[in-house]
């Protein structure tokens, strides 16, 4: 499935399949670039995804402004972050 997502560039996706009884083959029919989670996810997969979700938006975010405004974005950031917070 992750070679699903990185053949389509997608870095979050939901990629449903069924696998086959008779031969044990997965069958994929849908692959979702935005897709809906399920209700209560954490007690369905072992952890909330939404953790993640927020986690990598965080690392992309930081690697962006590292991009485009170098070293001390991180410091610049994490600034902006607690004044837009309280």
């Amino acid at each position: 499935m992750l070679c699903i997502a990185a053949t389509a560039g997608l870095d979050l996706c939901g990629v449903e399949y069924l696998e086959s009884d008779r031969d044990g083959q997965r069958y994929f029919y849908d692959i979702n670039a935005l897709s809906n989670f399920v209700t209560d996810a954490p007690s369905l997969v072992g952890f909330d995804p939404f953790v993640r979700l927020g986690d990598l938006v965080e690392r992309r975010w930081r690697a962006a402004q590292e991009r485009v405004f170098g070293h001390g974005a991180n410091a610049l950031s994490g600034l902006a972050l607690s004044r837009s917070a309280g």
